[in-house]
C-alpha cells in the first residue's frame, strides 16, 4: 500500500505494520512477475530508470522480508481458543486493574455523558450503591487471581480503580475498601479514581493525597466551554466549585492529579490548551464526544458546523510545533500524541494481537469491572452487555472464550482490510444497540480514513523529526532490527 506525504512516498505492509520510504521502488520490484526468483542484476535491468542503489537495498529487503512473513503467517496460533488458554493468558498477563463502579448515582447531567437520560442504548444513573460485602469478594477475587499470575511478573503491582457514576458519592465505601486492602495484601499496590471533582472536599482531598491516590478529574476546559457541557443535576453550572476543589490540590503541588477532557464541534482547542498550561494541570486524555453509543449529541450540529471544525483541526495540526516541552499538555494529547504513537506503534514489535487475528481489543480480564450487584465486565468503556463472571463464581474463562470466538466470526470484513494489523478497535466500537455489530458494518470506510490518518502522521512526523527522536528514544532504540 502506498502511503503519500506532501513531500513523500512511503510504503506500508499490512503483514508487520512496517512503514518504509521507497514505495515506487519497492512496488515496482512487487510488481515484476516472478520478481522473488529473479536476480539482482535481472531486476536491476528491468527497472533501468530508477536508482541503482535504491533498487539493490530494497530488493534485498524485500528477499528477507518473505522469509520473515511466512514465518509470521505460520505461527499464526489462534484457531483453538479455549477456556484453559483464556486462564493461562490471563494469569500470564491479565488481571491489571479491578475497577469498582462503586455507585450508579451522580449528581452531574453532563449533556454527552452516556449513562444520561439523553441516550437510550445504554442504562442511566440510579440510585443503585455499591455495599461492602460486594466490593470485599470482588476484591478478594481479583487478589486470588493477582497472586496465582504473579509467579510470571513478580514486579506486577495490583491495581484498584473507583468509577461511577460519582464514586465520591460512596465515599465511606471506599475508605473501607482501602482499608481491607491494607490488611489483606502486604505488597505495594496502585489506587485511582475518576471524579467529576465537585466532591472533593478538602478532608476527601488529603484523605486520597495521603493513600496516594491517582486522581482523575473530568474537566473540559476553561468556565465557559466546562459549563457548555458539563452541569448540576438541577441544570445549574459546575465549573467553580470543581475549580476552587482544584486549586486546593495544586496548592498542595500534589503530582498525582490529571484531567479528561471531551471537546465537541464547538470547542476553541487554543483556549483550552492556554487555560490547562497557565493553571499547571497536566492532561492525561483528549478525546471527542463518542459518536456511536452518544451518536445523537450530534444532532445539535449541521454540516456548516462540521465544516468549520474540520478546517479549524487541520489548520491547528499543520501549524502545531513540536517542543521538548510538549508532553502533558491539551494539544500534546490532541494532536501530537495520536500522530506519532500511530506511527511508532504500529510496527510487528509493539503490536500485540493476543488472540485476535485483528482489531486491538484486550482479552477479557485484563481489566475486571464490577457494577454495584457484583457482575464482571470488560471495563469502564464498554457496555454492560456480556457478563464475563461476578463474585459467587469469579471468572468464567469459558464465557469469555466463546465470546472471543464470537467476536472473531464478526470480523469477516477486517479479512479484506488494508490496515487490519494495525486497527485499535475494540469492542466498544462493535457493540452498537446493545448487539455486537460484524466489522463490515461498522467500518465501511475505515480504509479511507486510516489512509489519511497515516499520511497525516507521517507528514506531522517530517516536520520535526529531530524533535520527535529525542521525545520518543525508546522507539528509535528498537528500531535497529531492520539494519
Amino acid at each position: 500500500m502506498k502511503i503519500s506525504t506532501k513531500n513523500n512516498e512511503y510504503f506500508y505492509d499490512n503483514n508487520t505494520g512496517l512503514i518504509l520510504p521507497g514505495a515506487e521502488v519497492i512496488l515496482s520490484i512487487m510488481n515484476i512477475e516472478n520478481w522473488k526468483i529473479k536476480s539482482e542484476n535481472e531486476i536491476i535491468n528491468l527497472l533501468i530508470n530508477m536508482d541503482k542503489e535504491s533498487i539493490v537495498f530494497y530488493h534485498s529487503w524485500l528477499i528477507k522480508y518473505e522469509d520473515f512473513k511466512s514465518n509470521l503467517t505460520s505461527n499464526n496460533h489462534f484457531s483453538n481458543i479455549n477456556e484453559d488458554l483464556i486462564k493461562s493468558s490471563l494469569l500470564h498477563n491479565g488481571f491489571k486493574e479491578l475497577i469498582l463502579s462503586v455507585t450508579e448515582d451522580c449528581n452531574f447531567r453532563c449533556s454527552y455523558c452516556v449513562y444520561s437520560e439523553n441516550f437510550s442504548d445504554t442504562r442511566n444513573h440510579s440510585k443503585n450503591y455499591m455495599n461492602w460485602e460486594t466490593a470485599k469478594k470482588a476484591i478478594d477475587i481479583y487478589l486470588n487471581y493477582f497472586k496465582e499470575g504473579k509467579k510470571f511478573n513478580l514486579f506486577r503491582e495490583p491495581v484498584f480503580g473507583f468509577y461511577g457514576g460519582e464514586p465520591l458519592l460512596n465515599f465511606d465505601l471506599i475508605k473501607k475498601i482501602v482499608n481491607y486492602i491494607k490488611t489483606i495484601y502486604d505488597g505495594t499496590f496502585i489506587l485511582n479514581i475518576t471524579t467529576n471533582g465537585s466532591l472533593l472536599t478538602q478532608d476527601i482531598a488529603d484523605w486520597l493525597m495521603e493513600n496516594n491516590f491517582s486522581i482523575i478529574i473530568s474537566l473540559d476546559g476553561d468556565k465557559k466551554e466546562h459549563d457548555r457541557k458539563r452541569s448540576y443535576a438541577n441544570h445549574t453550572e459546575t465549573f467553580d466549585d470543581v475549580f476552587n476543589n482544584i486549586k486546593y490540590l495544586l496548592k498542595k503541588n500534589y503530582e498525582s492529579v490529571y484531567v479528561n477532557s471531551v471537546f465537541d464541534w464547538k470547542t476553541n482547542f487554543e483556549e483550552c490548551d492556554s487555560f490547562f498550561k497557565n493553571i499547571n494541570l497536566k492532561v492525561a486524555n483528549v478525546s471527542e464526544v463518542n459518536k456511536i453509543t452518544t451518536k445523537d449529541y450530534y444532532n445539535q450540529f449541521d454540516s456548516k458546523e462540521l465544516d468549520l471544525f474540520n478546517e479549524y483541526f487541520s489548520l491547528l495540526e499543520e501549524n502545531y510545533v513540536i517542543t521538548l516541552k510538549n508532553q502533558g499538555s491539551y494539544l500534546f494529547e490532541l494532536i501530537e500524541y495520536p500522530l506519532v504513537s500511530t506511527i511508532l506503534n504500529s510496527n510487528i514489535l509493539n503490536v500485540d494481537r493476543n488472540l485476535y487475528n485483528f482489531t486491538g481489543s484486550c482479552i477479557p480480564g485484563e481489566k475486571i469491572f464490577v457494577n454495584h450487584k457484583g457482575e464482571f465486565f470488560i471495563c469502564e468503556r464498554v457496555p454492560e452487555i456480556k457478563s464475563i463472571g461476578n463474585i459467587s463464581e469469579g471468572v468464567n474463562f469459558k464465557v469469555i472464550s466463546n465470546f472471543i470466538e464470537e467476536y472473531n466470526n464478526n470480523l469477516s470484513f477486517c479479512k479484506e482490510c488494508e490496515f487490519s494489523f494495525i486497527c485499535n478497535k475494540c469492542f466498544n466500537d462493535f457493540i452498537i444497540n446493545n448487539d455486537l455489530k460484524n466489522s463490515s458494518d461498522v467500518c465501511y470506510d475505515e480504509e479511507s480514513i486510516m489512509k489519511n490518518f497515516l499520511s497525516r502522521s507521517l507528514n506531522f512526523l517530517e516536520k520535526s523529526q529531530n524533535i520527535v527522536e529525542k521525545n520518543y528514544i525508546k522507539y528509535f532504540n528498537w528500531y535497529n532490527w531492520r539494519d
